[in-house]
């Protein structure tokens, strides 16, 4: 990628983090709390999404970088005929599930009609982008991404004039004007045709990739997951408005693994020795930054969060259990990268969806001693677990390749555990002087 693709990805980066912000400053603040909660829950349904397609759109985005740079124009059309028109067709199925779903929790027909329309616009917007990225036009992937978040900056009008309607109606005039833009840029394919070979050659694939994200998006975020299905709109409200912080924290870690995973996956197919030696190393200089970072985050956002959110209540022990989640992020962004690379995928789907029935019952026995807060301290508890199982799973099945696992297993470990028992005990000694 040169300088020019990097400036691109780069803009586009900022122009949609700038307008995320400041909708998030302005919004919360508008809605009534409970108000809130439904965007909240919303947001939950929405991030199912990534499974509506049955995981089409990950192989897709692996393929055809390739199906382009040999210039294979029948075999391009097949795949985008097939993979638009068929995630056409799930979005509308998947917006008819969580538009019932919602109905069903919320009984507003109007908003519920709205949402129904969401993923069958987003699926279109997303194709686009996603068939342009492929292409490497990351000119138009700047110009996509910046319009749709620039369009989405009317919410903060919507809510204004017309409260929680409002951002519903938002949401969908923001995804009609990008898909209107999208029409002079070129288009979208218009011929309907679906191959049910080519999806029955990747549909295996495909669907461990789909679940493999979408259950392990759901893990990092288990706390709003499940507070979104159990808890009352107030407390929704709460884990919504924690957990975004939270978010945005993580995508920035999220971010900057992004070069070292490239690297890794190329390591993996030359070195897979090499590989282990690098992540290890990796996770060893990363820990302690993603420490500190997390004590800064922690020490702040209740300062933070009481001066631009006044109205709503920011729970301490949630905010806790959220944030030191963070340090356990070097282990879980890197070393999944190996079971994916080693054809272990299927392992790695069932560890993920062991830990999120962990997570569950960890919440159902809290529940009567820690009300709300449990699914908070369920998602850290989870998550110390899963790394655990993770760190363990990978030294047993590439033990030959790892060298001297048990140092390697205290070093990542005591590093972690001893820059947090410092934090606390000195944190302790201030409070009690």
């Amino acid at each position: 990628m040169g300088w020019k693709n990097n400036k691109d990805t780069i803009v586009t980066n900022v122009v949609q983090q700038s307008c995320s912000i400041f909708i998030f400053l302005v919004v919360p603040n508008i809605l009534q709390v409970e108000h809130y909660a439904q965007v909240v829950f919303v947001g939950t349904l929405l991030s199912f999404m990534t499974f509506a397609d049955f995981g089409l759109s990950f192989v897709y985005s692996r393929k055809m970088p390739v199906i382009y740079a040999s210039k294979n124009v029948q075999e391009a059309r097949r795949w985008n005929d097939t993979v638009f028109f068929f995630r056409l067709s799930s979005a509308l199925l998947f917006g008819l599930i969580i538009s019932f779903v919602y109905y069903l929790k919320y009984k507003e027909f109007l908003n519920a009609a709205l949402l129904f329309l969401t993923p069958f616009l987003s699926t279109a917007i997303s194709f686009f982008i996603a068939q342009h990225t492929a292409k490497s036009s990351f000119s138009v992937y700047r110009q996509i991404n910046s319009f749709q978040a620039i369009a989405r900056l009317i919410t903060i009008g919507g809510v204004v004039f017309f409260g929680l309607l409002g951002w519903f109606i938002s949401q969908f005039v923001a995804s009609l004007l990008t898909i209107v833009k999208i029409l002079k840029l070129g288009g979208l394919p218009r011929k309907f045709r679906i191959d049910f070979e080519l999806l029955k050659e990747n549909f295996i694939e495909s669907a461990m990739l789909g679940l493999i994200t979408t259950l392990w998006t759901q893990l990092l975020a288990s706390a709003k997951v499940f507070a979104s299905f159990m808890y009352t709109d107030i407390q929704i409200a709460q884990y919504g408005l924690m957990n975004t912080g939270y978010q945005i924290i993580a995508s920035l870690i999220v971010s900057a693994f992004i070069p070292q995973t490239v690297k890794t996956y190329r390591m993996i197919e030359l070195n897979l020795q090499g590989a282990f030696e690098y992540v290890f190393r990796i996770i060893l200089y990363a820990t302690p930054i993603v420490v500190g970072l997390a004590i800064v985050s922690r020490e702040v956002a209740p300062y933070v969060l009481a001066y631009f959110f006044p109205k709503y209540q920011v729970d301490l022990v949630i905010l806790d259990a959220l944030i030191f989640t963070l340090p356990f992020y070097p282990i879980i962004l890197t070393l999944g990268i190996f079971l994916i690379a080693k054809k272990k995928s299927l392992i790695f789907l069932l560890l993920i969806a062991f830990s999120l029935l962990i997570n569950w019952a960890l919440i159902v026995t809290l529940s009567p001693y820690y009300g709300f807060r449990s699914a908070a301290i369920a998602q850290i508890g989870t998550l110390f677990l899963y790394t655990t199982f993770l760190l363990g799973l990978v030294f047993y099945l590439f033990k030959n390749d790892i060298k001297n696992k048990m140092w390697q297993f205290c070093k990542i470990y005591g590093s972690l555990s001893g820059l947090l028992i410092i934090y606390y005990f000195l944190r302790c000694k201030l409070i009690l002087i």
